[in-house]
C-alpha cells in the first residue's frame, strides 16, 4: 500500500486558511478551467466532475450553475466545513487517496494543486485521479514559486517553507507525467492548462 503523510499537508494547510488562506472565493485561479469544461468539445459532455483541491469551492458553484454535478475534495477543514455549509458534495480528503469508487467520475479537474505535493507524492495522485475519472482529466499546475503574502506568509516561513510549491517542473514534464505508460490523449493544452482524454475500453466509460 502506498503511504504518505497526510499530517503533513494537513497541518499546512490547516494552519495557512486559518491565517486568511484563501480568504475570498472570488480569488480562485479556477475560472479559466472552468471555461474550458463548459466550452471545449469533447469535455462540455462531462456532466460529473471532482475538483481535487477545491479549496472554498468557486469551481463548484460555477460549474453546478450550468447544470454539472459537481463534488470536491480538499486538506483543509475551513474550506469542507465551509462548503459542507453551502450544501455542496465534498469531502476532507488529499489527492493521494481519493475517497470514491473507480470511475466516479467523467471528468476530474485540478488547480494549481499538484505543484503543492511533495515529488514523491505526485505519482500517487496521479494515479488517484486517473482511477476515480471515467473519461476526462483536466489540470493547470503552476511552474513557478508561490508567493505566500501577510499571516499566511509569516507562518510558513516560521516553519522554514520558503515557497508552497514543493515540485516546480515546466509543464512538458507534467504532461509527460500525466500520459507516460498510460492509455491517454493530450487533447488541449495552453500554458500551464491541458486536458486528457482517457482511453478507456467504451464500456467502462459513462460518455
Amino acid at each position: 500500500m502506498f503511504m504518505f503523510n497526510y499530517d503533513f499537508y494537513y497541518e499546512i494547510y490547516n494552519a495557512l486558511y486559518a491565517r486568511n488562506y484563501h480568504k475570498w472565493q472570488c480569488t480562485t485561479q479556477a475560472k479559466g478551467v472552468c471555461e474550458l469544461i463548459l466550452n471545449h468539445e469533447p469535455l462540455s459532455a462531462a456532466q460529473t466532475i471532482l475538483d481535487v483541491g477545491c479549496a472554498k469551492g468557486w469551481a463548484l458553484q460555477h460549474l453546478q450553475e450550468h447544470g454539472r454535478g459537481v463534488a470536491g475534495i480538499d486538506i483543509s477543514e475551513r474550506a469542507i466545513k465551509f462548503l459542507k455549509e453551502q450544501d455542496f458534495e465534498c469531502c476532507l480528503a488529499s489527492a493521494m487517496d481519493i475517497p470514491y469508487e473507480d470511475s466516479s467520475f467523467d471528468l476530474v479537474m485540478s488547480t494549481d494543486v499538484f505543484e503543492h505535493l511533495l515529488p514523491t507524492d505526485v505519482e500517487q495522485a496521479i494515479s488517484e485521479c486517473y482511477r476515480v475519472a471515467s473519461r476526462y482529466l483536466v489540470l493547470q499546475i503552476h511552474t513557478g514559486k508561490s508567493r505566500i503574502r501577510f499571516a499566511a506568509g509569516q507562518w510558513a516561513k516560521s516553519k522554514g517553507l520558503n515557497t508552497l510549491h514543493l515540485t516546480i517542473k515546466p509543464t512538458k514534464w507534467w504532461i509527460e507525467q500525466f500520459t507516460n505508460d498510460r492509455a491517454a490523449e493530450v487533447i488541449f493544452q495552453q500554458g500551464s492548462v491541458f486536458a486528457i482524454e482517457i482511453k478507456r475500453p467504451r464500456q467502462e466509460s459513462n460518455l
